[in-house]
């Protein structure tokens, strides 16, 4: 999939750089928006197909990034429409901007969910609820106190797009380095390596952009298609395993709920602060138009969050459990096997460990012997890890 992804890139680099450009610039606006439409939608449906083989965190996880891919290819389908076809229509390119920002959004919440750690259903549901209202938060901030000060010539816009790309990242570099299990580390490097490569080659193109220089359909929209190629690898690479244990408490989703509620009440009161203070009163109102947007979509999440805490609490062998046992029962028969394979195997090694002790006790300690020892004793773990597992996956051992 890496080797196909180089090959589209290599293949868009020739097209823009040896062939002739198109005559028209409607064609040259839609040829270089679809070209950056292709890796993004092909990595949705990579992800949505994963998402479906999936369970708990790592299937929130992967509709997380199948939703950003999508949200990019929207992005792309507004920008071509504003700059092909409704120059002048500001709602066009504000929607294409906020597509963008919610591509952004969805991929940091993906990586805040993380698919790594043990969670129920009922917990990767509220736990992607909880990061999108960080996110939304977050970026009210930027926008109410960054972006809209903008027409300042002295503002930032070239520092405040790199750190928004370059955030995920470097998270994604983060849990690269930390997480060991795979095939996760697997995804985090191969996100790391599209979402780092993807900032650092968007420097210049971004650069453009602050200065109103930038057009499709040039060498350089390489640096926003390189964040979708390896989304499609990591997606069509093996699954994760099946999480059994869960650590999901009433009085936590109480408290997390308490806290969606101040992170609503905290924009309006920003808002009534910076106006008693003074600050800024010519952008008052485009910020007062800002916080009842990003209100309202609090609201919602809120609502959504509040019906989630107010469910009640799941019993012992209730959904989560139950869907443990089908995810597991797909594959009980092959558990079985594998179990009754490494019963046997154990057996032999737990004679060759003796034998070892026995030596071990009669002369010096050997670190050969030692290590075998310490593999055997490893084994012994695995068998009782499969036997776990196909006793969690047959019915009748449950009940």
């Amino acid at each position: 999939m890496l080797a196909a992804g180089i090959a589209y890139g290599l293949a868009y680099l020739v097209a823009v750089t040896l062939l002739p450009p198109p005559a028209s610039p409607l064609l040259r606006i839609v040829l270089g928006h679809l070209f950056l439409s292709l890796p993004a939608l092909f990595a949705a449906g990579a992800a949505a197909r994963a998402a479906r083989r999936a369970r708990t965190s790592e299937k929130a996880f992967w509709l997380l990034l199948s939703g950003a891919s999508s949200s990019y290819v929207a992005a792309q389908a507004l920008f071509m429409l504003h700059e092909g076809v409704l120059p002048d229509a500001g709602g066009v390119r504000a929607a294409a901007h906020f597509g963008y920002y919610t591509c952004v959004v969805l991929l940091m919440v993906a990586l805040l969910v993380r698919p790594d750690r043990p969670r129920g259903p009922r917990e990767a549901r509220s736990a992607a609820v909880e990061w999108v209202m960080a996110a939304v938060g977050s970026y009210f901030l930027v926008i109410y106190f960054a972006i809209l000060p903008s027409s300042d010539t002295r503002y930032p816009w070239f520092l405040v797009v790199t750190a928004q790309e370059a955030l995920p990242g470097l998270w994604a570099l983060a849990l690269a380095w930390r997480v060991k299990d795979p095939p996760f580390r697997h995804v985090y490097r191969l996100l790391a390596l599209a979402l780092c490569g993807g900032a650092i080659l968007s420097l210049w193109p971004t650069w453009l952009y602050s200065q109103g220089r930038y057009h499709v359909y040039n060498p350089w929209d390489l640096a926003w298609m390189l964040p979708f190629l390896p989304i499609a690898a990591a997606a069509l690479g093996p699954r994760g395993p099946v999480w059994v244990g869960s650590s999901w408490s009433p009085a936590g989703e109480r408290r997390r709920a308490r806290l969606a509620v101040l992170v609503l009440a905290a924009l309006p009161l920003i808002d009534i602060a910076c106006r008693v203070a003074g600050l800024q009163p010519a952008l008052a109102g485009p910020r007062t138009e800002l916080t009842v947007a990003c209100c309202s979509t609090l609201s919602l999440l809120v609502a959504l969050r509040v019906r989630q805490a107010a469910r009640p609490a799941p019993a012992p062998d209730s959904s989560e459990a139950h869907e443990t046992r089908l995810a597991l029962g797909e594959s009980s028969s092959y558990l079985r096997f594998a179990s009754g394979v490494a019963h046997e195997l154990n057996n032999p090694l737990m004679a060759v460990a003796g034998w070892a002790e026995l030596a071990q006790r009669q002369r010096s300690p050997e670190p050969a012997l030692q290590r075998v020892m310490d593999a055997t004793a490893n084994a012994a773990a695995v068998v009782a890890r499969l036997q776990q597992l196909v006793q969690s996956s047959d019915p009748d051992t449950t009940r």
